[in-house]
């Protein structure tokens, strides 16, 4: 996703419209790899005022991801929009504290996938379901419980808790 913009940097009110497909390597999740299964979709506007460039981006397509209860996997859409103010990398070292809020391009060319990947992997959602009502997997056995129930039974009650219980029965019953 290299734009060159050695024609756009120096014409002020300059604008171009760019559209790519692309394979994006797995995000990296916490220890585990979440993997586009098919090709990212790219758009970006960039806008020159003769000494910066803003790129306007927007990127979307389809993660594959285990589900946060039963470990299944799912693939869920993910979008995302940013915009990036870019300068050419100075010849002069700039003072450290100056120019934070910029990313730097060389050689006249915006490499977009850092920052299209950096901005899809803050769009991930934090904990990704394959249904509002899985059920997850058994404490005890590891068992699927969307798939049927299992063999471990109820779990036994906390006895600290049992006079919680009571109350909660009594109450029941008066109702």
């Amino acid at each position: 996703m290299k734009v060159p913009v050695a024609d756009l940097q120096s014409v002020e009110g300059g604008q171009e419209h760019h559209e790519f497909q692309v394979a994006l390597a797995p995000l990296k999740l916490a220890g585990e790899e979440a993997a586009f299964p098919g090709p990212v979709r790219v758009e970006a506007d960039l806008y020159s005022n003769g000494r910066e460039i803003t790129a306007q981006v927007k990127a979307g397509g389809r993660l594959a991801l285990a589900c946060g209860r039963c470990l299944n996997p799912v693939e869920v859409p993910i979008e995302t929009s940013f915009t990036e103010t870019l300068r050419p990398y100075p010849r002069v070292p700039q003072e450290s504290g100056e120019d934070e809020d910029f990313t730097y391009y060389h050689h006249d060319v915006i490499d977009l996938r850092p920052l299209v990947e950096e901005h899809l992997l803050l769009a991930v959602p934090m904990k990704v379901l394959c249904s509002e009502d899985c059920k997850g997997l058994c404490p005890h056995c590891g068992r699927n419980l969307n798939q049927g129930p299992c063999g471990c039974g109820p779990e036994p009650a906390d006895t600290r808790l049992a006079v919680l219980a009571d109350l909660l029965r009594d109450r029941n019953q008066l109702s």
